[in-house]
């Protein structure tokens, strides 16, 4: 099975306090589907890390309305997303493995990793962490990665 990590920013509008950021935050974290919200009062920003398929960006942004606060989803046009061809997989334990990983990494956005088709498919920041480097971590827990275009040129 894939777990599809994502990580999505929300303005939140309507605080008014750290407070209110503390309430919003332990709401989030309290959401199944949910593995990481930080609330940002000076920045009216929360960062939140979700298993796709779990819970929506509107499931988080009905909560937060229940609160009395707005979410509203931020778009970021500035990232990257790249598949890579993995080689040296032998049981979904290595997509765990790699997700997480990856998963943890700053900069990266979402990781969708495919044992059967050997693919691994990653939204990234380019601004924080280059394609190089995600290709060094995943060769530092054991598995070789190549650019799914590149390969093909071979």
């Amino acid at each position: 099975m894939n777990r599809i990590l994502e990580k999505v920013v929300f303005d939140i509008e309507g605080m008014s306090c750290a407070g209110c950021a503390a309430t919003i935050e332990k709401k989030l974290n309290e959401l199944p589907g949910i593995t990481e919200a930080n609330v940002n009062y000076a920045t009216g920003k929360a960062y939140v890390t979700l298993i796709g398929g779990e819970i929506t960006t509107g499931q988080i942004t009905e909560l937060v309305s229940r609160l009395g606060y707005r979410a509203i989803l931020h778009l970021d046009e500035t990232l990257d997303t790249v598949t890579l061809n993995i080689k040296g997989m032998s049981c979904t334990s290595c997509v765990s493995n790699i997700e997480s990983i990856l998963g943890n990494s700053a900069g990266i956005k979402n990781v969708v990793i495919n044992f059967a088709n050997e693919k691994g498919t990653i939204t990234y920041d380019p601004s924080i962490i280059k394609l190089a480097e995600i290709i060094k971590i995943i060769a530092s827990v054991g598995y070789d990665a190549v650019v799914e275009d590149e390969e093909a040129a071979v």
